[in-house]
């Protein structure tokens, strides 16, 4: 890169195996390869500048003694922004992270969802969802692939979030 004199940079260190675990726990494994970056970011459109935004935020917690990465949960957090917003730049994993966020939900799965969120302001049974959707007593009762239990779903959906709650 060139810069020219009185240009103001802020570098930014990420760690090869931080990168490479971010991108595995998107990709739901590891890749066969390493990731490689194709160029530059650009910082003045798509997600750029809200990635600029917090860097610049991050420098300015750390010039003011109170930087926030550490091993606290929102730290955490912050982190894990940081790399899938280098992420959003293009690189040889695009296309499998494009596949990873479209994967489609089993059939059933939409089915029942659809039917719950469709009668929020009642109790539902998983007999109730399975009578609906012709569905076996055995198949409500099994497991969502992320583990959630199909009885805890409703009431998640009731307090307002749109995804399965953790069993």
């Amino acid at each position: 890169m060139i810069w020219e004199e009185g240009t103001r940079q802020v570098l930014v260190q990420i760690s090869r195996k931080a990168m490479q675990d971010h991108l595995a726990g998107l990709l739901g494994g590891p890749s066969d390869r390493p990731l490689t970056f194709d160029g530059p970011l650009d910082l003045s459109t798509g997600p750029g500048p809200a990635l600029r935004r917090l860097v610049l935020w991050l420098v300015a917690e750390a010039d003011a003694g109170s930087p926030p990465i550490g091993p606290g949960l929102m730290a955490q957090q912050i982190e894990s922004t940081l790399l899938s917003g280098l992420l959003e730049a293009s690189h040889d994993h695009v296309a499998q992270l494009a596949r990873k966020r479209s994967a489609p939900r089993p059939r059933r799965l939409r089915l029942a969802e659809g039917f719950i969120e469709a009668q929020l302001d009642q109790p539902n049974t998983p007999e109730d969802v399975a009578g609906q959707r012709a569905s076996r007593h055995a198949v409500c009762n099994r497991p969502f692939g992320n583990g959630v239990a199909p009885r805890r779903w409703p009431s998640g959906v009731r307090r307002g979030c749109r995804a399965p709650m953790p069993t």
